[in-house]
């Protein structure tokens, strides 16, 4: 892997992109004085079944809007 660097803002980022095979992705990691966070990406090429979410798990945008108000 190679890290790619950016700091400014009090934070530092760094993006680890595989050197074997394609360039990808393989991990983020974002650095701040408070937290640290990282991501792993992997599974590249897997497939990915998509559903529709049950009726009870969804909700009318104009229901949700009336529910908020203006935003």
């Amino acid at each position: 892997m190679i890290p790619l660097l950016r700091q400014g803002d009090g934070e530092r980022v760094t993006l680890y992109v595989a050197t074997e095979g394609p360039p990808r992705l393989v991990q983020a990691t974002r650095t701040s004085d408070v937290k640290e966070d990282t991501v792993t990406v992997t599974g590249y090429g897997a497939t990915v079944r998509a559903e529709p979410p049950a009726e009870e798990d969804t909700v009318d945008l104009s229901t949700l809007r009336d529910r908020l108000g203006p935003l």
